[in-house]
């Protein structure tokens, strides 16, 4: 912190903390999004669909334990699995092991963000089981 030449933050706490603690400068930029309507389209008909989004699909983001937690409670309805998950195969795999049972659709990564946030708006449930995520631009734009 003292060696910095900027320091940044993503809260107003954290800048005051800081700013407090270590008496010097320290910049606010908020992790955000544009909020437009965020209802579902029109043209989604009955929301079900229960979608888990993430750049890059690894063991931290979380999506092996929502498959889990969905054989657990013999979920029915339609799940979407957007991002790459050729980060590494064998997790790829074991993703594609626990799905088999699942009505799943592996959407892959998908590069067009309006597209993206049209399909989690029109979504039911955005599911974000991340292990270790401090503030998600993906969750946020949920």
């Amino acid at each position: 912190m003292r060696r910095a030449s900027i320091f940044t933050v993503v809260s107003l706490k954290l800048r005051d903390y800081y700013k407090e603690t270590y008496d010097r400068e320290v910049y606010y930029i908020p992790n955000g999004v544009t909020i437009q309507d965020n209802g579902p389209s029109p043209e989604s008909g009955n929301q079900k669909d229960l979608v888990f989004a993430a750049g890059r699909i690894i063991p931290l983001k979380g999506c092996h334990t929502m498959l889990k937690a969905l054989i657990k409670i013999n979920f029915p309805g339609p799940v979407k699995i957007i991002g790459n998950i050729d980060q590494m195969p064998s997790y790829k795999k074991e993703l594609q092991e626990l799905a088999k049972d699942l009505d799943v659709e592996f959407m892959g990564l998908i590069r067009e963000k309006t597209r993206l946030l049209e399909i989690i708006r029109d979504a039911k449930f955005f599911i974000f089981p991340s292990y270790n995520e401090n503030m998600s631009i993906m969750l946020l734009e949920a």
